[in-house]
């Protein structure tokens, strides 16, 4: 009966389906009454079969015959993009805004397959943009929803009408959330009418920016940030992004929000907060952070459950990391509560070995360990580097915490991997009561590490004269050389140390003339530094000078020569740059031409002197003319000179030679002549001083060259007061052995010639003393603020001279020095006048302290110039001051960061300065006052820093505002960062070596002052290079100084930049630990940014960085560099601090010898 039943059934049901065929065969034959002809017509236009659509019409067939859904052959072809189709049936007359059923004209048709030229045709023709379906889209629409922003843009170009109602497009919306479409998300809030539009609420009550917090999307969250997003708006369960970000282990989002200040500890409707979500999916990253940032963690939710609690519930997740997040936040009563719920104090990071108590050895309190030690943590245990709790106690300078270890039974001699113990550590940090203590509980006191490093190494290094004391007492080795043969006695000398330190370990015995591996001895590292203090007590031990093989020739004449400077000559096009008006920029004009602002097919911004050529073409002596001053510009090409303007090269064109040159950051002497009247006489001291080194160098060149023409209009002062001598239009080689270049004419400006050059002979005799006569007038002008005999008239000028016994004198409120320094510039036989060696030793110009810039020998000598003060001469004492204004009367930033704003200012004492303006943003009045308070101490000390390489800080005040203001030298120059980008790519290895010799200089300037300092944001950004090629580290608005002894400044907030910041920095406990180490790490990742255009690991999102350096070696450097940049970038960026390379060592590196 059931078989039977069964088949009845299957009969019936195959009844059914054969019925409801027919039945569907006779509707689509009835529902299509389509003629043949216009079904092959059709298809035709949708296969672009022109010949047979041509056909059809051509056979009297309606151009707008309707099909299937009443589509027409128009809406065919558009869908499939033919265009010349559609062309054919226009021209026929088929109707363009035909619809169809669903109300798609063929307009639509093309957006919907987005086919942008049938599209761009159709509006060509007259196409009705604004048509709206029967769904109520227009084309625009829905070229939105298929995502084609260029169809969007065609057709709202034409007219608008696209809907910006989020209901239309509430799933494209969401979709382009989901899927990060940051373009399309762009474009709509770009667009739309409504500011507000990024709040809008989609399904479900979620905006953009939740489902982007939903996905991990920072990318749009950011650009929601743009549109100010209000990132706390929640869904219809009360959740906001922070809880979506934080349950789907978005690190990047999450952290991203909490810069944002969104509510931490925001409840949903459950009563939860986003940490639960963290914890309940095992997200530990995520916890970490969010507990550094104080989420509350006994929040009960409606069931009564804190996230504490249920961390002990997910304990496989994350209850290790809730004892060591604790533990490193110093949160003991946090560990005390995890543990009455029953977690262990014992448990050990697989990862990395580390343990609760080895993080509060780090940080302290004594509290936590104490408490740690009594509920029976392991006091020896070593994580993956080897390092126990002692150690780590030791190298962040805890006495207390290491006394506690000893007296609990810690082991206090277990080494680290690199053989490190806890006794070389205390005397790394320079405590003499550390190794004392250790010393006493029976640590090793003649251990060295793995590089030869001993405990008198490292006291030597520090300058301890106490500790060295205390271990030639107690027997410790004083001579033991470390794996690169220095000895303590090197490293002292090397650091810079006192006499007495190096007196005292060569009274222990320690040799002066033992060779380290370079075959340097301890003599021969003194004269290297140029240490002639410390040379004079080597030597006084009968010791016998060693030759070193790497000392450098070069004497006083070397020192003259300037810096290789980074303009490229070797560019083939330029032009002109213009102002608002269309018009060259004219940045000065002379009796020989033109001086122009231009720039160059290498991204190069420089001066371009213009001299129109007066006669006929083929004229000899014009083109003879052209020649000389061709041969000039070869001549000065070669001189590199710290008061010399930089000659690139030149070239002649439609009648006009072209001399191209550095575009110098200043003003001329005279210029400030006419703001001022006068000069002080410290400042004509200065200012002579660089000018007459400057003539020196130039007159005592074989063969020598002469200026011809200097006067204050062709002094340019830039804004370090460094002096540059320019328009070198007249300067001649002298050919001739009696060093005179013969010309026919006075080329100089009338009051400022020699009385020899008025001479009645045919030729006029140009020599190094008509240079210096012109100098003594100079003088003159700068204390009278005009050239002597300025009251006659130029034609008067030679009866002047020939008929007067002695020139004017500058009047007697300048000193007797100077007077008589004038005197003899000005002595009208060429004879008895004195030389510019001659006056370089007048007492006038002996205490002439002139900027460093403007002395030294370029890259080499500001490296070695590590401890020597260079003078600068910006007077702090200023009390009125105002931001310098574009031509648009707007006052326009010279720099911007994440701290604040910088401006060109100028100042009461008639000097320019940099100002950084930095605006204190929200309601904790108590909180800036402690931070500006702290920020004054830091430029206080900042202010006595004086090193070649370091910007000079002047002062900082607090305006009636609230704006905290910090004033600096201003430099002339471009960042390290701008200059790549500016040529677009990055620079050679001797630029690498030359910039990093100044850098590394100027680091060890700073963490060897005692309290040390540190930058803690080197970056290329903040690396300036001068049109002298002098670096200058700026933005000190992070560096602090180092106040305690164990010389680690300990900040809750990670200050730097993550691609610049040391592994230590990126510590999950959130305790960032800044040391001198950190500033290396920094400095290694520099080199790698200018090798590479971009720094280490920057393929990564910033935010990414903490979460995954565990994971990753540092990227070695792609290009093709030498295996010594290599090595050198390798010792900067090691990842254990202890072992990473301080800045003494690095200077003496193969890379920087």
């Amino acid at each position: 009966d059931f078989e039977r039943m069964l088949r009845e059934h299957l009969e019936e049901l195959m009844e059914g389906v054969q019925k409801k065929r027919k039945d569907a065969s006779s509707t689509s034959s009835s529902e299509d009454p389509t003629p043949p002809a216009v079904k092959s017509f059709l298809k035709a236009a949708a296969s672009g079969d022109r010949r047979r659509c041509l056909s059809f019409m051509d056979g009297g067939g309606d151009p707008s015959a309707r099909g299937k859904k009443s589509l027409t052959a128009l809406h065919l072809a558009a869908h499939e993009g033919h265009t010349d189709v559609i062309r054919e049936l226009l021209r026929r007359g088929a109707e363009i805004d035909a619809t169809d059923e669903d109300g798609d004209t063929p307009l639509i048709s093309a957006v919907i397959n987005k086919k942008q030229e049938p599209v761009e045709l159709l509006i060509e023709k007259g196409a009705n943009v604004a048509h709206i379906n029967n769904k109520g889209h227009t084309a625009a629409d829905i070229g939105l929803m298929k995502r084609s922003l260029v169809i969007v843009t065609t057709l709202e170009n034409v007219r608008r009408c696209l809907q910006f109602d989020s209901v239309v497009h509430e799933k494209t919306l969401m979709t382009a959330a989901q899927e990060g479409n940051v373009r399309i998300i762009d474009f709509w809030l770009k667009n739309h009418p409504d500011r507000k539009a990024c709040n809008h609420k989609l399904a479900q009550s979620r905006t953009m920016a939740f489902i982007a917090a939903l996905n991990g999307h920072l990318d749009i969250m950011l650009l929601l940030n743009k549109y100010k997003a209000d990132f706390e708006l929640t869904d219809d369960r009360g959740h906001t992004p922070l809880f979506c970000a934080a349950q789907n282990d978005h690190f990047e989002v999450v952290n991203f929000l909490l810069e944002k200040r969104c509510n931490i500890n925001h409840t949903s409707i459950t009563g939860r907060t986003p940490i639960f979500s963290a914890v309940n999916n095992g997200h530990d990253d995520i916890v970490r952070l969010l507990i550094r940032s104080n989420a509350n963690v006994n929040q009960a939710d409606e069931e009564g459950t804190t996230p504490l609690e249920s961390s002990i519930d997910h304990i496989e997740f994350n209850g290790y990391d809730f004892a060591m997040i604790a533990a490193s936040n110093q949160q003991v009563d946090m560990l005390k509560e995890l543990r009455a719920m029953g977690l262990s104090m014992k448990q050990v990071n697989k990862k990395n070995g580390e343990t609760a108590l080895l993080g509060a050895c780090q940080v302290g309190p004594e509290e936590s360990v104490g408490f740690l030690i009594s509920e029976g943590s392991d006091l020896n245990h070593q994580n993956k580097r080897g390092v126990s709790p002692a150690l780590r106690a030791a190298y962040n300078g805890h006495f207390v915490i290491l006394m506690a270890l000893g007296e609990s039974g810690a082991k206090l001699d277990l080494p680290n991997k690199i053989n490190e113990t806890a006794i070389l550590c205390a005397a790394q940090k320079s405590s003499v009561d550390m190794v004392q203590y250790l010393h006493g509980k029976g640590c090793n006191i003649s251990v060295k590490d793995d590089n030869g490093k001993t405990l008198a190494w490292y006291a030597a290094k520090e300058d301890n004269i106490e500790l060295l004391e205390f271990l030639a007492k107690v027997g410790a080795p004083l001579d033991t050389p470390d794996t690169d043969g220095n000895t303590p006695l090197m490293r002292a000398v090397k650091a810079d140390a006192s006499p007495e330190t190096v007196r005292f370990l060569m009274s222990r015995g320690c040799s002066v003339g033992k060779p380290n591996q370079k075959g340097e001895n301890a003599v021969d590292i003194a004269k290297k530094r140029n240490h002639e203090e410390l040379l004079k007590v080597l030597q006084k031990s009968g010791s016998r000078e060693k030759p070193s093989p790497s000392r450098r020739p070069g004497g006083a004449n070397q020192r003259q020569e300037s810096t290789e400077d980074h303009l490229d000559a070797t560019f083939t096009d330029w032009d002109y740059i213009y102002d608002e008006r269309r018009k060259k920029k004219l940045i000065g004009e002379g009796n020989f031409g033109r001086v122009y602002e231009a720039r160059t097919n290498k991204g190069q911004t420089i001066a371009v002197k213009v001299t129109k050529l007066k006669g006929a073409k083929n004229d000899r002596v014009v083109q003879k003319a052209i020649d000389l001053e061709m041969k000039a510009v070869e001549v000065l090409k070669a001189i590199r000179h710290q008061n010399i303007a930089i000659f690139l090269k030149s070239e002649q064109k439609d009648g006009a030679v072209y001399v191209f040159t550095e575009l110098i950051d200043g003003m001329s002497l005279a210029d400030h002549l006419k703001d001022r009247q006068s000069f002080e006489e410290s400042e004509i001291r200065s200012y002579a001083s660089q000018i007459c080194s400057t003539l020196d160098f130039l007159h005592t060149r074989k063969p020598a060259i002469l200026h011809r023409d200097i006067k204050c209009s062709n002094i340019m002062l830039t804004k370090r007061d460094v002096i540059k001598l320019i328009d070198f239009g007249l300067a001649k080689e002298i050919v001739t052995s009696t060093i005179a270049a013969v010309t026919e004419s006075q080329c100089g400006t009338w009051y400022y010639l020699a009385p020899e050059l008025f001479s009645s002979q045919a030729h006029v005799s140009y020599t190094p003393k008509t240079d210096i006569w012109a100098f003594g007038c100079t003088i003159f002008e700068m204390a009278e603020g005009e050239p002597p005999n300025r009251d006659k008239r130029e034609q008067q000028i030679p009866n002047v001279l020939k008929e007067m016994q002695e020139m004017p004198l500058p009047s007697k409120k300048y000193s007797s020095d100077m007077r008589e320094f004038y005197r003899h510039c000005v002595a009208k036989n060429p004879e008895q006048r004195f030389t510019s060696t001659e006056l370089l030793k007048h007492r006038f110009l002996r205490n002439a302290e002139r900027p460093k810039a403007a002395a030294g020998a370029g890259a080499g000598a500001g490296a070695r110039a590590a401890s020597e003060p260079a003078a600068h001469y910006l007077d702090p004492n200023f009390t009125k001051w105002d931001i310098i204004c574009d031509d648009d009367n707007k006052k326009r930033p010279i720099g911007e960061g994440g701290f604040g704003k910088v401006y060109k200012a100028y100042t009461d004492k008639h000097q320019f300065v940099a100002v950084k303006i930095v605006t204190m943003k929200g309601n904790d009045p108590k909180r800036y006052k402690r931070a500006i308070e702290q920020e004054r101490k830091g430029i206080e000390i900042l202010k006595t820093v004086r090193h070649p390489n370091i910007v000079v800080f002047l002062k900082s005040e607090l305006d009636d505002s609230g704006q905290f203001c910090i004033f600096t030298e201003l430099i002339a120059g471009i960042s390290l960062f701008d200059l790549m980008k500016r040529q677009r790519k990055p620079f050679e290895e001797s630029g690498i070596k030359k910039f990093s010799q100044q850098i590394c200089a100027a680091l060890n300037f700073l963490h060897r002052r005692r309290p040390a300092i540190l930058h803690r944001d080197i970056k290329c950004s903040n690396v300036m290079l001068t049109h002298e090629g002098i670096v200058k580290l700026i933005d000190f608005g992070l560096a602090k100084e180092i106040t305690t002894s164990k010389i680690a400044y300990i900040s809750m907030n990670q200050c730097g930049t993550p691609y610049f910041m040391a592994p230590e920095l990126h510590s999950a406990e959130g305790n960032a630990q800044y040391t001198p180490q950190s500033d290396v790490w920094a400095f290694g990742c520099t080199v790698f940014e200018m090798a590479e255009g971009k720094p280490p690991n920057s393929h990564l999102l910033p935010m990414q960085i903490p979460r995954y350096f565990h994971k990753y070696e540092m990227p070695d450097i792609s290009a093709k560099v030498s295996n010594e940049l290599r090595n050198f970038y390798r010792c900067c960026v090691v990842k254990e601090p202890e072992a990473r390379m301080d800045t003494t060592d690095l200077l003496e590196h193969a890379f920087l010898a």
